[in-house]
């Protein structure tokens, strides 16, 4: 049954997007090894803004129209590779 998990496979990038501009990963360790009552983190783990950027695409199936589709809620500009225009 063709697009039945198109939803779900597509939010992974936007996960890993987010995750990496905004840090989370080195934030959950901050949080985990104690430092949240007493420390501040670090400035650099606040990241960057999600929204404006420029996403990169190779090819534009079914999954990757989702994928866009999920770029334009964060008026992301969206370049795009594909065989056919």
């Amino acid at each position: 049954m063709p697009d039945v998990l198109n939803d779900c496979v597509a939010n992974l990038p936007f996960r890993q997007v987010i995750g990496v501009t905004q840090g989370l990963s080195a934030q959950d360790r901050f949080v985990r090894r104690g430092g949240w009552p007493t420390q501040m983190p670090a400035l650099g783990t606040l990241g960057t803004r999600v929204t404006g950027k420029k996403l990169g695409m190779v090819g534009l199936g079914r999954i990757g129209q989702q994928v866009v589709r999920r770029s334009l809620g964060f008026d992301m500009r969206v370049a795009y590779h594909a065989r056919n225009a």
